[in-house]
């Protein structure tokens, strides 16, 4: 079964959309249930930070999860798909290496998003949504920002972006 991911971030949306596409913390297990049910998604995973929102999932296709976002989030699926981008199978896992890694982060390097990354996972875990597949990706990714981490100065010299 394919991998995809999809969604949205500080190069892709500003920063309203991004508002209005959010989840806080304690609505993500309702939403993942809803994505599950509505979908026929087998496993998925949403991280929902100020910068972004990403949807991590294995399916038969990407429309049905799109098409669930555009619902959920009240937001035209056209106006969605102007700012959302659609990986598949090796590109969605590099993607996933790359927020992890910080790589993708407005401040490059920033730690942040892989605790965020963490609590993302474990709350797709506790609730049911993760299985065989994405547990396994979701472990090459914390394993390879630690490693990111630990080889490279990256990170060394923290920055802050004024809000």
């Amino acid at each position: 079964m394919p991998l995809f991911s999809a969604g949205l971030n500080h190069t892709t949306a500003a920063v309203p959309v991004r508002e209005r596409i959010a989840y806080a913390a304690d609505d993500l297990p309702r939403a993942l249930a809803d994505l599950r049910r509505e979908t026929q998604i087998e496993e998925a995973v949403l991280l929902s930070t100020c910068n972004r929102t990403e949807l991590y999932f294995r399916a038969d296709s990407l429309d049905p999860a799109i098409d669930w976002l555009s619902r959920d989030r009240h937001m035209p699926r056209a106006e969605l798909e102007r700012c959302l981008y659609q990986k598949t199978d090796s590109d969605a896992v590099q993607h996933l290496l790359r927020v992890a890694a910080g790589l993708d982060s407005m401040v490059v390097g920033e730690a942040q998003i892989l605790g965020q990354l963490k609590q993302a996972y474990s709350t797709a875990l506790a609730h049911g949504h993760v299985g065989h597949g994405l547990h396994r990706l979701f472990a090459c990714g914390f394993a390879t920002a630690k490693r990111v981490r630990t080889d490279t100065r990256i990170g060394a010299h923290p920055v802050s972006v004024a809000s």
